[in-house]
């Protein structure tokens, strides 16, 4: 397999990223290329263009010029083509922001945009995947072509435009995702080797080690919240992937109060009032979390509702085990253990002066 490899820099990358980019171990016949005079989606079209013209190149291996790549970054991809048969494969790496850490590679849920972005990105195995950027993925020929010949006339497959099919508007949509969603309704798949990561430029190298130090899980949220937002816009209630992105929001939520009480229960002195108030909150997260797994259940168990005749009566929904079935004796032993539950999460009350 004869693959091109193409390089989208500029004059202000780092040297270090596009210098490991010429270290990358490449085979007698594969091709090399950089271009720095255009943006960053106009030289993909020419590479994509350069890849579509010359039939002896099998693939495409895009990267971008303010990432650090392994020297052997290609032939670890190659194989997942060559022996694997895949069509798109492609190594892990994190948008270029510290601030606010995630991951761009998206989990494929239920095949329909929106996307939720990885809040845990695996390290190792294959594992499918939805969309990614277009900073480090090889892709063989045979996806281009198709998706081309769904375009216009001398359309890009990798041009920013509109797809008013799937957002129901016509803001424009960036290139990567445009293009892997046209694929896969196309029947190709995207992969991603999680046991090969891409290190992005910031005012550091960023990566696993440095994305579990910097991760602030309420902006992951937040940005995850918008995403849930638009699907619910989309779809409504009427689909479980809501309620599985509901989840990864509220554990993201979760993870933020647990680090809030780390932090509190190591300080000294500890600040009571500030211990009780997170307490409470983790308390209230936890029950969020467990309400939105019996709606996921739910949601799982029974098909969407479709037509008015399908909407639940009392003659066609099985009974429930509701709390009223149990004995008083057994709701009184419930919630004694849940208040038990709760006191010991709260730190004791401040010691008070003594009436004289």
């Amino acid at each position: 397999m004869r693959i091109l490899v193409c390089v989208a820099s500029s004059p202000t990358q780092y040297v270090g990223a596009l210098d490991s980019a010429y270290k990358i171990v490449r085979r007698p016949d594969d091709g090399f290329a950089v271009e720095w005079r255009q943006r960053g989606d106009v030289a993909r079209e020419m590479f994509v263009d350069t890849l579509l013209q010359d039939d002896t190149y099998q693939a495409l291996l895009m990267l971008d010029g303010d990432q650090r790549n392994p020297p052997n970054i290609l032939e670890k991809l190659r194989v997942h083509l060559e022996a694997g048969g895949l069509d798109m494969v492609c190594a892990h790496y994190y948008r270029r922001d510290t601030k606010n850490v995630q991951s761009l590679c998206y989990e494929l849920g239920d095949g329909n945009w929106p996307y939720m972005p990885y809040l845990d990105p695996p390290t190792s195995g294959l594992h499918e995947i939805a969309v990614t950027g277009f900073g480090c993925v090889l892709i063989h020929r045979r996806v281009f072509e198709a998706v081309k010949a769904t375009l216009p006339y001398k359309a890009s497959p990798v041009a920013i435009a509109p797809m008013p099919e799937v957002t129901r508007d016509y803001d424009n949509f960036g290139p990567d995702f445009r293009f892997f969603i046209t694929a896969r309704k196309l029947g190709f798949r995207l992969w991603l080797d999680a046991g090969v990561e891409s290190l992005h430029g910031t005012t550091i190298w960023l990566g696993h080690k440095s994305a579990q130090k910097l991760m602030n899980y309420d902006a992951w949220a937040s940005g995850a919240y918008d995403i849930l937002k638009q699907r619910l816009e989309l779809y409504g209630m009427n689909n479980p992937e809501i309620y599985r992105q509901r989840q990864r929001v509220l554990e993201a939520r979760q993870r933020a109060l647990m680090e809030q009480y780390d932090a509190l229960e190591g300080a000294e002195p500890m600040d009571k009032q500030k211990m009780a108030e997170v307490s409470i909150a983790l308390y209230e997260m936890n029950g969020r979390i467990k309400e939105t797994a019996a709606y996921l259940e739910w949601a799982e168990k029974y098909p969407p509702i479709t037509r008015p005749q399908e909407l639940p009566t009392t003659k066609n929904t099985p009974a429930q085990e509701l709390w009223q079935n149990e004995s008083r004796a057994e709701r009184l032993e419930g919630y004694r253990q849940q208040a038990q539950d709760l006191i010991a999460e709260l730190p004791d009350a401040p010691d008070r002066p003594k009436p004289e």
